[in-house]
């Protein structure tokens, strides 16, 4: 929807899932949640809220794509070390 200029359509597909989610306590949704609201430019739910969902599922396991998430939903929060921090981890695990 992105790719496609179709904004308004995403915002409010997001606002469903996240809806249809609820209380983000599965470490792959909050993976997936993260990670899908994370490609936005302009956010459509809190950064904060999105990078806690990456670090959801990251204290479940450190699995690469997960680190890779935590990383750019902090960036997108603005938190520029833990950003980095989970970069670097992500690069020397095992995808």
């Amino acid at each position: 929807m992105l790719l496609t200029g179709r904004h308004s359509d995403y915002r409010d597909w997001v606002n469903q899932i996240v809806q249809r989610a609820g209380d983000m306590d599965d470490p792959l949704t909050a993976y997936f949640m993260a990670r899908t609201v994370a490609v936005a430019a302009e956010p459509v739910v809190s950064p904060d809220t999105a990078a806690g969902w990456a670090e959801l599922a990251v204290a479940d396991e450190e699995k690469g794509w997960y680190l890779h998430c935590a990383g750019l939903s902090h960036l997108r929060a603005g938190n520029y070390e833990k950003a980095l921090e989970r970069f670097q981890q992500s690069a020397t695990t095992t995808w």
